[in-house]
């Protein structure tokens, strides 16, 4: 029973975690998004809105990672950087000249990075690639991405900069203040519940085993 009774005090410390976590990101968050360019998000971030509709941006559709299970499309990332610019500009050229497999995308130079929750298939990212907008919630990368997704990504776009790098989750938004205080709260009382009957159990466990023991015998 003890490991369960621990379980719920790890269950609990993660509820806490989460909404913590969702409280931080919806004080930077603001139901109208803001409009920003690529070009500025890259180098100046979000400042105090995380809340954001993407504009002048290339979607780099010829260097993207994606996550299947069951050969199924979970998400996919894409790398954006901005329209008119170098990266831009060379991947242009090399597109007409046939020579996609000739692009190269160095991970320092990814900034801004997008989140695709629903893309299924290459058409997806085709698709978002030709809308005027983006909209959804930047984080910093390197608060996001977990061990797995950052080995994937070190993979992919070798030199990436975590700490420089953004992610843009499309069509995201902030958990409600409401749902983020629940969440703390029932993770709270879990873990309190958990700690309280693991208590309960050693002490269980330690009057067994001084019953065991017995009195001396002369």
């Amino acid at each position: 029973m003890m490991r369960y009774y621990i379980g719920a005090i790890l269950v609990g410390a993660f509820l806490v975690a989460v909404g913590i976590a969702g409280a931080r990101r919806r004080a930077v968050w603001n139901p109208i998004p803001q409009d920003i360019t690529c070009a500025q998000l890259a180098a100046d971030g979000f400042g105090s809105n995380s809340h954001v509709r993407l504009s002048d941006f290339y979607l780099c559709d010829f260097a993207y990672v994606y996550e299947e299970k069951l050969t199924v499309w979970q998400k996919a990332w894409v790398p954006v950087v901005p329209k008119g610019g170098a990266i831009h500009l060379a991947a242009e050229k090399a597109l007409e000249s046939d020579g996609r497999n000739e692009i190269l995308l160095p991970g320092r130079d990814i900034k801004i990075i997008v989140l695709l929750p629903d893309a299924r298939r290459p058409e997806d990212i085709e698709r978002a690639g030709a809308q005027e907008v983006i909209q959804g919630t930047v984080s910093n990368a390197a608060r996001v991405f977990d061990r797995q997704t950052k080995n994937l990504m070190e993979e992919s776009y070798p030199g990436l900069d975590y700490n420089n790098c953004y992610l843009l989750t499309a069509g995201a938004k902030a958990t409600s203040e409401k749902q983020n205080t629940l969440t703390t709260i029932a993770g709270i009382f879990i873990a309190v519940v958990g700690a309280i009957l693991s208590l309960r159990e050693w002490k269980k466990g330690r009057e067994d085993e001084w019953q065991s023991v017995g009195p001396a015998r002369p």
